[in-house]
């Protein structure tokens, strides 16, 4: 058992120095390593030929780590479009909320009508907002 250790070891070292920024996907890795590995001593093989055969199917870590640069890009180029979404709605707004504040303050607009139309004017903004998002997540796919 030390030695099934070691040699796990070996290749979480390996999986490191293939993948270095992504210490949840190895733990994830490892754990499909070992759960693999027991499910194939359990129906009968021995542990050199279930660690062999788990490490196979698991993948060479230099595969791994070009497989999921490939499938998980950087978070932040998908988020761009929603981040500008949300500020030009921020904008739009904040604005909506200070001429509603302006127009309260000189009397144009009682403030319970100033309320409602400003609470509306959120609600719908929102909905938008939410419904551009589900577009740009749905093209993105």
């Amino acid at each position: 058992m030390r030695e099934l250790e070691t040699k796990i070891a070996a290749w979480r070292v390996h999986l490191k120095e293939a993948m270095p920024d992504r210490p949840g996907t190895r733990r994830e890795l490892e754990d499909h390593l070992r759960d693999h590995f027991t499910a194939l001593c359990r129906s009968g093989l021995g542990e050199d030929e279930a660690l062999v055969a788990s490490m196979a199917r698991i993948g060479e870590p230099a595969a791994l780590a070009r497989e999921f640069a490939r499938v998980e890009g950087p978070w932040w180029r998908a988020s761009r479009p929603v981040g500008v979404m949300l500020g030009v709605m921020a904008v739009i707004l904040s604005t909506m909320e200070a001429l509603v504040v302006w127009r309260c303050w000189t009397g144009a607009m009682t403030l319970l009508f100033g309320v409602h139309v400003g609470l509306v004017a959120a609600g719908y903004l929102s909905v938008l907002t939410a419904g551009l998002i589900g577009g740009c997540a749905l093209v993105q796919t």
